[in-house]
């Protein structure tokens, strides 16, 4: 009977020790952060996509209620780097520098990418056009209740360009394509972490990122031209051509393939555009995240004459 009982206190005290799924430790014992990710595939290629690493800013405080100001100093700022997947099962993995829960009160965690450090509550981008922003919004917890899903979106719209000659203008001393800019387009300036409210740059021409050291020698081939370029919503997309000997060619505008209409380029959609060249504490934070899709957004075609 006694040997029973010693079993019994014994295996009591072994369930105790064990960690729960969600990261839970039964003796308070420290644990690392850890947090979980997901973005849903795409068809296209973007910076954040199904399969790739990208890494997540966290700007965090230790309160008994949520700040009312994001601007003053954060109790810390940490990152965690994330597999892209399309399910929210994926593995939670620890944070870039390990982190607890506080002893007493809550954390509250904004997220963002890229992993850019924020000052004062804002996040000053790089204006590249090759930045996939998106807030994660903020989620908060407790050693005795885990953080919610972060629950990531795409703020930009995405461009993705090709080109291809037609046969009359292979015909006719066919140029090279230095350089494609987009007419009226904004890069992203700066955003708030609170609320994930994005400033954007005064519009300008943007030139499409990735553009070929070499001038691109047309074909009747189809082929990509640079990177996706990401910016500010446009009502409506036009762009310029610059040529190999610097000659630039007069505003295009870019129409929806379905209704030659034209194409309204939209937050979270990536849109193939085509141009023809005619002749003439104590107790690990967890928690999940979720990145909504780059959706197929319409095609545009333009005429280059």
């Amino acid at each position: 009977m006694k040997q029973s009982w010693i079993c019994s206190a014994l295996l009591a005290v072994t369930m105790c020790g064990c960690s729960s799924d969600d990261g839970m430790t039964g003796n308070g014992s420290d644990a690392e952060i850890k947090i979980g990710a997901t973005v849903y595939g795409t068809i296209t290629k973007a910076p954040v996509t199904t399969g790739d690493e990208f890494t997540v800013a966290i700007t965090a405080f230790e309160a008994t209620s949520e700040p009312t100001d994001w601007t003053v100093a954060p109790s810390w700022q940490n990152s965690v780097t994330l597999t892209a997947a399309e399910t929210s099962a994926g593995d939670k993995v620890p944070l870039n520098t390990s982190k607890t829960y506080p002893t007493n009160g809550n954390v509250y965690m904004a997220a963002w990418h890229p992993n850019i450090a924020s000052v004062s509550g804002v996040v000053t981008f790089k204006k590249t056009g090759t930045e996939d922003i998106m807030w994660g919004g903020i989620v908060n917890g407790s050693k005795m209740k885990p953080v919610g899903a972060f629950a990531f979106t795409h703020a930009l719209t995405q461009l993705v360009f090709q080109v291809q000659a037609s046969e009359a203008y292979m015909e006719d001393s066919p140029k090279a394509v230095k350089a494609i800019k987009v007419q009226g387009a904004q890069y992203a300036q700066s955003m708030n972490i609170k609320d994930g409210g994005i400033t954007y740059a005064t519009a300008a021409e943007v030139p499409v990122p990735g553009a070929p050291e070499t001038p691109l020698a047309l074909t009747t081939t189809l082929v990509k031209f640079g990177e996706p370029l990401m910016i500010n919503t446009l009502d409506g997309v036009k762009v310029k051509i610059t040529y190999g000997d610097d000659t630039i060619s007069k505003e295009i505008t870019i129409k929806n393939t379905k209704d030659q209409q034209p194409l309204k380029a939209l937050a979270g959609n990536s849109h193939l555009i085509s141009l023809v060249f005619q002749k003439s504490g104590e107790v690990t934070i967890e928690g999940t995240a979720s990145v909504a899709p780059w959706k197929p957004g319409a095609e545009g075609s333009g005429t280059v004459e």
